[in-house]
């Protein structure tokens, strides 16, 4: 049985991603109790290697928030 994820889920992936083809991130959605987002970036499957920049942008916002509430979901 599907069991969905009780905090916020992101699906990230590369727009030109072979291995992980971009359609199959909104299938993630599916295991978000709360909000989900799917984001593309530009790049293949290791598109956080080739450019980290535009994942770490988003990385720390998301950490600050957890750190901020202590884990706990808003």
């Amino acid at each position: 049985d599907l069991v969905a994820l009780d905090w916020p889920l992101d699906a990230w992936g590369g727009e030109q991603d072979d291995i992980v083809p971009p359609a199959v991130l909104p299938g993630w959605r599916d295991y978000a109790a709360l909000t989900f987002r799917a984001r593309l970036f530009a790049g293949g499957p290791y598109f956080c290697l080739d450019d980290p920049a535009p994942a770490l942008s988003l990385l720390g916002p998301m950490a600050a928030a957890v750190a901020e509430t202590k884990g706990a979901v808003k």
